[in-house]
């Protein structure tokens, strides 16, 4: 089992590093199943005042920050009557950081 992997893009090695530090430099994030994106951003962006979201595709929102909170970001988008199906910390793929390190579309 390798336990120090390089990053080549186009014939280049971009980063080459121990396996547990590119754990670590991968993000986490808050993913957020809804019956109603576009409340669901309106209510993360007005109730709860964040900015660092995405709207993956339709229903399914990504949230950057503030993960600690993740049990008030809930209650708030439910008191909006946002029907929130399913809510999770993730973490990126390693398939993710190579995509996001070399300027690639990533489809998670």
């Amino acid at each position: 089992m390798a336990n120090r992997i390089g990053i080549i893009h186009q014939g280049k090695l971009l980063e080459e590093l121990e396996l547990d530090d590119i754990v670590k430099r991968t993000d986490h994030y808050m993913e957020i199943k809804v019956d109603n994106d576009k409340k669901a951003s309106l209510v993360l962006e007005q109730t709860c005042g964040i900015q660092e979201y995405k709207v993956i595709e339709p229903g399914i929102i990504r949230v950057y920050r503030r993960l600690e909170q993740s049990d008030e970001i809930n209650r708030d988008l439910v008191r909006a009557d946002v029907m929130v199906k399913e809510l999770s910390i993730q973490k990126e793929s390693l398939e993710y950081y190579f995509l996001k390190l070399t300027g690639g579309e990533a489809h998670e």
